[in-house]
């Protein structure tokens, strides 16, 4: 790139990842994470620079249209490898999101981190997270994608296990690593199949030439590019690490929960959208692993009762609500729907509520000077604590979908879609996601009611309002919480801004039911829970078999410990016996032993008189005599 590519507003786009990434490399190279001070000013500085050049490219977007550079990244014989960005809605929106939602957090921890011995290398880590996803969706290539989506995983790793002292943290992780490897697995597969079949890695490309593909191998690629997205986002079997994840920093659950790690996966199925909607099973598998977390999920997060972990269930929770709007919006006939616009919605609105509620999170734990809390032991929020309370009920209000706040509108969007595809399918469908907001609104409903209304105990820490540096940021994630609905389908529409000609219509009988059952789970939160979070004695006679399998978590962990364990010791029993019979006894022990035996045979035919060896010889010849007769 020369400097006249610069005058462009577009081919700034290459900073927006590159900013993060160099402030990453200047504390770590030169140490200046050790100097507390000056490690948060270069991190917060480098993703505001990031958040100032992503509205410039929003800019340039809305006057310019889609914009795409490309440079040679590296050449291998004949193989070149390019290197660029992409900016179109997709790519704009999600850079908005990750850079405003990493900024605010990185402001917020200055006063949450405050004392933390490795308060420099918190941000350090921060600054590589927010560089890692902005690349993976700013780039045109599947290869760095690929490359991107690694160091995406890489970084959570990092901050999951900021606390590595505490074996939970570094237990949690490990886990979350290895979880998501099996996903990534899948994903790389997939990738070099596309590129075998194409002969290229830039993604408009391949989209062009999904022709000559065969339908079969076309419908693997489709099923191992969502495994690779529903281990990132954390869908059943593979949510079991996103709960632990909590064992991390809180401002770090607000990252990952809202703009980074578990939105990689709904982004990647929205990029590559095209591939999906020509694959009609793997889109009603979408759907179907989608309503089944999302429903799972909402029952976890009925049943529990530690605070960030609620949350945590309640995302898993969302991210199949996203993954079914992506899903039923391929199948459906209508042309309005044939978009990834209502799951690229949901995924902007609730990055913003529930990064204001893990934040919120934060407030109360940083008051009780704890990583982790149950909701008894934060209750009484409202006391001293107004405006936290007020940014919470506001959170609250957004992912039951209330209007006139963002959740009304992203959540109508998402009960559409199913509608669109008709027949009993989208009917049933249309059902569960509504059984979904249901339980969305009943358990998000018991949280408000313990932590905000809840008597607070008297041995407890107060919660209150935190310093400013903290209390900032929840005032900016509650007006863009409240707002972001209204702003993206009114002045800028976001359904026309990621699929030409689209536009948001309110549908009144649809958002009727929605407010219905919004406003229903809140009576039935109210009546079922009191401010100890204790169930009326009727209603829990009535649920204690589900509450059974809810507290077990409807036993993922146990199956998969058991299925690790099991499988485990089973294949390391058969690589001992493989090792030991095969390899050592076999090989090993065997050509050791092979000079002795043959010394032992020939030790047998040197006895030392002459009349054997005239025998053997006499024999010998009699025989060779014999095999050149017969030949």
């Amino acid at each position: 790139m020369n400097i006249d590519d610069l005058i462009q507003i577009s081919n700034l786009a290459v900073l927006v990842p590159l900013l993060p990434m160099a402030s990453f490399v200047v504390l770590t190279v030169f140490g200046l994470y050790k100097k507390s001070q000056i490690a948060s000013s270069i991190s917060i500085a480098s993703i505001f620079s990031s958040f100032i050049v992503s509205l410039l490219l929003l800019a340039s977007l809305l006057s310019e249209g889609n914009v795409e550079g490309n440079w040679t990244w590296m050449s291998i014989s004949s193989f070149t490898f390019n290197i660029g960005y992409t900016l179109d809605p997709i790519s704009v929106l999600m850079a908005l999101l990750v850079t405003s939602v990493s900024l605010s957090v990185q402001i917020y921890s200055i006063s949450y981190m405050s004392g933390d011995p490795r308060y420099g290398w918190y941000y350090a880590a921060h600054s590589i997270f927010a560089s890692s996803m902005l690349a993976l969706v700013l780039t045109n290539s599947l290869l760095f994608l690929y490359i991107s989506w690694e160091l995406v995983g890489l970084s959570s790793f990092l901050l999951i296990g900021f606390w590595y002292e505490k074996r939970s943290a570094a237990e949690a992780a490990k886990k979350a690593f290895i979880t998501t490897r099996f996903g990534d697995v899948g994903l790389l597969i997939a990738i070099i199949m596309l590129y075998l079949e194409t002969d290229t890695f830039h993604i408009q490309e391949i989209v062009s030439n999904l022709g000559m593909i065969d339908g079969s191998k076309l419908t693997l690629i489709a099923f191992l590019l969502f495994l690779g997205a529903m281990g990132k986002s954390a869908q059943i079997p593979f949510h079991i690490w996103l709960p632990d994840a909590m064992e991390g920093p809180t401002p770090v659950s607000a990252l990952i929960h809202a703009a980074t790690m578990v939105a990689a996966g709904v982004f990647l199925v929205a990029r590559l959208f095209e591939i999906f909607i020509l694959q009609s099973s793997v889109l009603w598998f979408i759907c179907l692993v989608g309503v089944s977390t999302s429903i799972l999920a909402g029952f976890m997060a009925l049943g529990h009762i530690d605070f960030k972990k609620i949350l945590a269930y309640s995302t898993v929770s969302q991210l199949g609500l996203m993954f079914v709007a992506l899903g039923a919006s391929g199948l459906g006939h209508h042309e309005t729907y044939n978009s990834p616009a209502a799951g690229l919605f949901h995924l902007v609105t609730h990055g913003y509520f529930k990064a204001l509620l893990f934040l919120v999170a934060g407030v109360a734990l940083h008051s009780i000077h704890k990583s982790s809390a149950t909701i008894y032991e934060v209750r009484g929020m409202r006391i001293n604590a107004p405006i936290t309370s007020i940014a919470m009920l506001i959170g609250a209000l957004c992912l039951i979908g209330i209007p006139p706040f963002s959740g009304f509108f992203s959540k109508e969007m998402i009960l559409a879609a199913p509608l669109e595809i008709g027949g009993v399918g989208g009917t049933l469908l249309f059902l569960a996601v509504l059984f979904s907001c249901f339980l969305s609104a009943i358990y998000m409903t018991r949280l408000v009611l313990v932590v905000v209304q809840g008597d607070p105990l008297v041995d407890q820490g107060r919660v209150t309002d935190p310093p400013f540096a903290m209390i900032l940021p929840i005032i900016v994630l509650t007006g863009t919480s409240i707002i972001s609905g209204i702003v993206l389908v009114g002045p800028f529409n976001i359904l026309g801004f990621i699929s030409e000609g689209l536009s948001f219509h309110v549908d009144y009988v649809l958002a009727s039911l929605s407010v219905v059952i919004g406003v229903g789970g809140i009576i039935i939160g109210l009546i079922c829970f009191n401010k100890t979070d204790k169930l009326s004695p009727d209603v829990g006679r009535y649920l204690k078999p589900l509450s059974v399998w809810v507290d077990g978590g409807f036993y993922f962990d146990k199956v998969t410990n058991w299925m690790i364990q099991k499988g485990t010791l089973a294949f390391a029993n058969l690589v001992a016996v493989f090792d030991r019979k095969i390899i050592n006894d076999l090989f090993v022990d065997g050509i050791g032993m092979s000079p002795n035996f043959m010394g032992g045979l020939l030790r047998v035919t040197q006895t030392g008189y002459i009349a054997h060896y005239v025998t053997i010889l006499a024999v010998s010849v009699v025989i060779l005599f014999g095999i050149a007769t017969l030949a």
